[in-house]
């Protein structure tokens, strides 16, 4: 057998720097079983020569550099940073021109030196957020003047959690700052605080982008009681419209029986009630699962 760690060099140097269909050919046997980076399965050389293709589609510049290579046997394992110029489609992102970076960790098995099985786990939260980064830029610039929108600060994930646990409904609902600030900190959900001119944060709202049944999920939104009134709620919900989009149909949201205020907003947004949860949260109240297409 060749030398595994030099095939792996190769395998990255030539198929994913230079996009050479003949090392493919070469590295990669027909009933390769194969995991990318950003997720998806491919099995046979057909249905990965089409992964080629996507990446390549998003990234036509993407690199792959070697940090680290470690090899046993027929097995090589690689650590790896990946980086390009987003320029096609990806999770749902159309092109932002925004260059990106992130790690990775791959597993290759080798048969008579020929790639059979790849495992590769990618840093893709990391990348989802350069993306969402980079619409949330372009977004902006459809919101009125004066208003700033933008990924929170760990200093505002603080101030958001604390606006939360002092803040109806949640007070009702019995949430304390520190389960507050657990909200705020979970990876899987992204924090957007809107600003004023001097960039003082007004409001929160806290989204999963697959959250209810594989659609954006608005978990939370809330306004400073100093600012209500405004129309910040308003431009918080406008801009989960703009947000989400190109990416998704629908959006959900849940609101508590006794938050008239908020459900009318909502309401007013286009979202409707399809589901009531009778004593979810506390014996005494529903919450109203709302829709919105």
């Amino acid at each position: 057998m060749a030398d595994s760690k030099a095939l792996i060099r190769r395998y990255y140097s030539e198929l994913w720097n230079e996009w050479s269909m003949t090392s493919l050919e070469e590295l990669i046997s027909p009933d390769i079983v194969f995991r990318g980076s950003i997720g998806t399965a491919v099995k046979g050389i057909d249905e990965f020569k089409q992964y080629v293709n996507r990446i390549r589609s998003a990234f036509p510049d993407f690199r792959n550099h070697v940090e680290e290579l470690i090899a046993e046997g027929e097995r090589v394992v690689a650590r790896l940073s990946y980086s390009g110029t987003h320029q096609g489609e990806l999770f749902g992102f159309s092109a932002t021109g925004v260059r990106i970076a992130y790690q990775g960790i791959a597993i290759f098995h080798f048969k008579e030196d020929k790639i059979v099985e790849g495992y590769v786990l990618g840093d893709t939260e990391s990348l989802k957020r350069q993306l969402v980064h980079a619409q949330i830029a372009a977004l902006a610039r459809e919101l009125p003047r004066g208003m700033n929108i933008s990924l929170a600060s760990e200093a505002e994930q603080e101030w958001a959690a604390d606006l939360m646990s002092r803040t109806e409904p949640w007070k009702t609902l019995g949430r304390t700052f520190e389960a507050s600030l657990q909200a705020m900190r979970d990876p899987y959900h992204s924090l957007f605080i809107a600003r004023g001119e001097v960039a003082e944060p007004r409001g929160f709202m806290l989204v999963h982008p697959e959250g209810f049944a594989g659609s954006p999920y608005i978990k939370s939104i809330a306004v400073d009681e100093t600012f209500r009134g405004a129309g910040i709620g308003t431009h918080l919900l406008r801009f989960a419209d703009l947000l989400f989009q190109r990416t998704s149909p629908h959006i959900f949201l849940c609101v508590s029986s006794f938050n008239i205020r908020a459900r009318a907003l909502y309401e007013r947004r286009g979202y409707e009630i399809v589901g009531e949860l009778k004593g979810y949260i506390i014996p005494e109240a529903s919450e109203f699962l709302m829709h919105k297409s």
